[in-house]
């Protein structure tokens, strides 16, 4: 009797244990799952949330941009040694930072680097000695005098004591001078409260904006020159970038916040160098799977107590169904589609299998994420060249309408031409397709309006143009706004080579196995550095290359070659792109 007792106590005991073990196996291999899951979405959507960090920044410096050019800004420039231009620029100013609730403040800022204006009410930043020794040292600033739009690192506030970045932009007189700089202080902290605001699927705990390499906490006391009383204390974020992460520009990692251990991914932004962390507590992403762990405990502490006389019997349907369950781990694991779990058993088994068939649907439901972020994707790509779309140039425009201005006390009859090809060129711009595809053709019509419009403005003497394509090419399609950069370039460049005459070429053709389309000018390269510095460098060759990449793949080639007093850049699109 006592031998069948010490049996039947080591078949209970090693049944538990084997049960646990099972349990144990399938608990960490659906763990592991769902945080390789975790990790992959945090990843894509810190990513996605740089883009989005990015293009906020960019719309902020372009409205930054154009404050710059305001009649109000320029004119305060110029004469803001009186009171009634200060006042009208802080009217206007305070308005704008209450409206938008993420600047810190709006300065006018003089080429000695006094604060000459502020949309601040407190006038002791005007003029303030501490401010003038300060501005006069940033990048941005000393960027802003040379003419060019200056954006400094991650800074803290001398007026809040909260961190922040500063774009400094040049304020231009008439004759094109710089007289001042428009400097525009936009607060880190705010800044994250905005962008978290903008993501509707995401829970406003989940992003963070920081700079690793600022140091809040070491940071100088603030001098109290500003507002700083009507802004929160800044709350640096419990988040460190693990030390061989710190120099990656994307990763994940773990940490703990307050305590609780969370999954974190981070994507840096390229101009500031910011991190975007997208985090989520631990405790969330295995919820699907928590109850496995107690589920386990239970039935090992029943089994011990309980089924002693009947563990003999039971052993063998117990260790089915969890062959049962570890099979559809293993399943779901590699993708696998599953059959409903039968569990014979019953007891906490079942609460298993409920379990793990919650984890399946979760992780069923993290892939029709994963879908809408690819979607998300989809949608930012289409959004980036509608907005390549309303970004044509804005000085050609302005240039035109003069041009039509002076031809009308000259040449009646070729302002109303260049009138009608003007609206021509925006109309054509306004028709493109939803998918953002166009043919060689309406290309070709597109710029050569374009060039019509540039040879009434310059002569046809001094500006000569040449334009062919082959007619089999003519329904070829590639990405709307392909070839407006290209030929933009052509003519800038040209001008600044001060070529007399101007001559501009636009072919497309075939060479062996590929469509080329040539745009030649005549002049010379200009390399880094040698454009004059108030010369935009446009959309560039960079973005024309990145966009047909996106549309065709990496086998797009674009290259350039100067020789023989020519510059040419050469657009090789293998056949094989060809669309019907």
């Amino acid at each position: 009797m006592r031998l069948r007792t010490r049996f039947f106590l080591f078949v209970q005991g090693t049944t538990v244990v084997g049960i646990v073990l099972v349990s144990w196996t399938i608990y960490r291999s659906a763990r592991s799952e769902l945080e390789a899951t975790a990790r992959c979405r945090l990843r894509q959507n810190a990513c996605l949330v740089a883009e989005q960090a990015e293009y906020a920044l960019s719309h902020i410096i372009c409205e930054v941009e154009g404050w710059a050019k305001m009649p109000l800004t320029v004119e305060t420039a110029q004469h803001y040694r009186e009171r009634a231009s200060i006042e009208a620029f802080h009217e206007y100013f305070r308005g704008l930072e209450a409206r938008f609730s993420l600047y810190q403040s709006i300065n006018l800022v003089n080429l000695d680097a006094d604060c000459v204006a502020s949309s601040s009410a407190d006038t002791n930043r005007l003029y303030h000695a501490d401010h003038r020794h300060r501005v006069a040292g940033r990048f941005d600033f000393r960027e802003a005098l040379a003419g060019r739009t200056g954006i400094s690192e991650s800074l803290v506030s001398r007026a809040t004591g909260r961190p922040c970045l500063a774009i400094s932009v040049p304020v231009r007189r008439t004759d094109n001078g710089v007289c001042a700089a428009l400097r525009v202080v936009v607060d880190l902290g705010l800044f994250n409260d905005a962008l978290t605001a903008s993501l509707k699927h995401m829970d406003d705990r989940q992003v963070v904006v920081m700079d690793p390499a600022l140091n809040i906490q070491l940071a100088p006391r603030p001098l109290l020159v500003g507002e700083p009383l009507s802004r929160q204390p800044y709350r640096p974020p419990e988040i460190v970038l693990p030390k061989e992460q710190e120099a990656a520009d994307e990763g994940t990692f773990l940490y703990r916040d307050s305590g609780e251990a969370c999954l974190a991914a981070f994507c840096r932004v390229s101009r500031p160098r910011w991190v975007i962390v997208v985090r989520q507590p631990l405790s969330e992403v295995l919820a699907p799977i928590a109850t496995v762990r107690r589920s386990t405990l239970g039935v090992s502490v029943a089994l011990a107590l309980l089924l002693v006389p009947m563990m003999s019997l039971m052993a063998r349907p117990a260790l089915n169904d969890l062959a049962a369950c570890q099979k559809f781990a293993r399943n779901v694991r590699d993708g696998q589609p599953n059959p409903p779990l039968h569990i014979r058993s019953g007891g906490e088994l079942t609460v298993l299998a409920a379990c793990l068939a919650d984890m399946e649907a979760g992780l069923r439901q993290h892939q029709a994420t994963r879908e809408r972020m690819r979607e998300a994707e989809r949608l930012l790509a289409e959004a980036r060249w509608r907005t390549l779309r309303y970004q044509v140039n804005p000085h050609f425009l302005f240039n035109a309408l003069n041009s039509v201005d002076a031809l009308l006390g000259t040449s009646p009859e070729g302002a109303r031409r260049m009138l009608q090809l003007l609206a021509e060129f925006y109309r054509a711009t306004l028709l493109v397709p939803p998918d953002g595809m166009t043919t060689v053709r309406e290309e070709m019509g597109r710029v050569g309006r374009y060039l019509a419009i540039e040879q009434i403005r310059w002569g046809e003497q001094a500006l000569r143009i040449e334009m062919s394509a082959e007619p089999e090419w003519d329904d070829f399609r590639l990405p709307a706004f392909t070839l407006q950069p290209l030929v933009e370039n052509a003519v800038k460049y040209g001008q600044l080579s001060e070529a007399d005459p101007l001559e501009i070429r636009l072919a497309v053709r075939r060479r062996e196995s590929a469509v080329e389309i040539v745009v030649a000018n005549r002049g010379r390269w200009f390399g880094t550095g040698e454009c004059p510095a108030d010369v935009s460098a446009g959309v560039g060759l960079d973005n024309v290359l990145q966009r047909l990449r996106n549309a065709f793949g990496e086998s797009i080639q674009l290259t350039h070659e100067a020789s023989g007093g020519w510059v040419r850049v050469v657009l090789r699109l293998p056949e094989g792109t060809r669309e019907s």
